[in-house]
């Protein structure tokens, strides 16, 4: 009897420490826990929280940390050398160039500026040819306030009718601003080119 006795007592002893066991584990047991249950996986015994091994996780922490977050993106090299350039530095004869420009030039011009020089231009074609002459060309350029004069040589060549020597198209000059404006505001080029109109 006093054997069975003692077995007893042995037992609830052992349950007791058991119990404790499980309610006591420190605080730090639990930030572990809380920090890294969503990562790795830990078991209880007797001594606490005990990080059970995993070599998924051991891989993952020995990869290291990309680069391309740590970087902002910036704006493509060529387009900040273009806006650099001083307009005497643009080759006008060469069409690329020539594009760049006004397309810099004219991105913060308002389509119905254009769209108001052109119903002008219309109103001075009495005979509805479409043509203007090259210095009232000029001459609405600066009234309307558009900063392509530099190139505007190379545009009354580029534009000059084939019905009329020496006289500017000026429906294919303002169809030419308005697709660069449009470029300018997108940040998309047109792949349509626009030449001088055909005889």
């Amino acid at each position: 009897v006093q054997e069975l006795s003692m077995m007893e007592e042995s037992d609830k002893q052992m349950k007791t420490m058991f119990n404790n066991s499980i309610r006591t584990y420190t605080d730090h047991d639990k930030d572990k826990f809380e920090n890294y249950q969503e990562t790795e996986t830990y078991f209880r015994n007797n001594n606490g929280l005990v990080r059970e091994s995993s070599p998924d996780i051991q891989e993952r922490s020995a990869s290291p940390p990309s680069l391309s977050s740590s970087f902002k993106v910036l704006p493509p090299i060529t387009n900040m050398l273009q806006e650099e350039k001083a307009d005497e530095d643009f080759d006008y004869e060469k069409e690329e160039e020539l594009n760049d420009f006004c397309m810099l030039r004219l991105r913060n011009i308002s389509e119905r500026t254009l769209t108001m020089m052109v119903m002008e231009m219309r109103k001075l074609d009495r005979d509805r040819e479409r043509i203007i002459h090259p210095s009232t060309l000029d001459n609405l350029v600066q009234k309307y306030k558009l900063p392509i004069t530099p190139c505007l040589t190379r545009l009354k060549q580029k534009f000059e009718d084939k019905n009329f020597p020496g006289f500017t198209n000026y429906e294919d000059v303002i169809r030419y601003l308005g697709q660069r404006q449009q470029e300018g505001e997108t940040g998309k080029r047109s792949d349509v080119p626009i030449e001088a109109a055909s005889p």
